[in-house]
């Protein structure tokens, strides 16, 4: 009969309980399921606008390729609005660089540039964007800029960015440090695999260093 009654009253403590914490439990229960409902669908939705994010990139690189600038920049415009945390929104706005380059409005594609410094998560791609900075003062005749440019970017220690390195000396004068600078760009080239013409060409324009020029009386 005690076993009964221990077991009749683990009953009515259980009724009791449920009567008082049963509603908040359920709750609890539906919204914890609820937001894991929630979650894969959020998850859902971030890769669907990743994909769609991957096609306008796709179709702004193309329009691009075929000159067709206005179109490019109105696509990567969108990608920037409806993508803009994204990483394809700084290679977008990398590319509405290049488009305003193109049109000759170095000032957008520094404006562009400088947004892509400034929120790529990627180091590469803010170095990129600090050189191409740097290229477009050095088209302006702006060489000091230019150089100022690179070293707030660090770049001046940056063995991927020789070449701009010597284009900018050279527009400065400095003829010894950009060939050196050049010949180091050719020698990391021929380790990498890349074009040489090019370099070679900057560094055959370059005069010659005065010790092999002088003459002996």
């Amino acid at each position: 009969m005690s076993h009964y009654e221990t077991e009749q009253e683990q009953l009515e403590k259980v009724k009791r309980w449920w009567a008082d914490n049963g509603t908040a439990l359920m709750l609890g229960l539906a919204l914890g399921l609820g937001g894991l409902s929630g979650w894969r669908y959020y998850e859902a939705r971030k890769v669907a606008a990743a994909e769609q994010a991957g096609l306008s990139f796709d179709l702004l690189n193309q329009a691009l390729q075929q000159d067709k600038i206005d179109e490019a920049k109105q696509i990567g415009e969108q990608i920037l609005a409806n993508h803009g945390e994204s990483s394809y929104a700084t290679l977008a706005a990398l590319l509405l660089a290049k488009a305003a380059v193109l049109q000759k409005n170095h000032d957008e594609a520094r404006q562009r540039l400088h947004w892509v410094a400034a929120h790529a998560n990627a180091t590469e791609l803010k170095q990129i964007a600090v050189a191409r900075i740097a290229e477009t003062l050095l088209a302006e005749g702006r060489a000091e800029e230019a150089w100022a440019e690179l070293e707030r970017g660090g770049l001046t220690i940056v063995d991927a960015f020789l070449e701009i390195r010597g284009d900018v000396l050279a527009a400065q004068g400095k003829v010894d440090e950009a060939r050196l600078a050049y010949l180091g760009a050719l020698a990391k080239g021929a380790a990498d695999g890349g074009n040489q013409n090019v370099l070679q060409l900057k560094l055959d324009s370059l005069p010659a260093p005065l010790a092999a020029t002088a003459t002996t009386p």
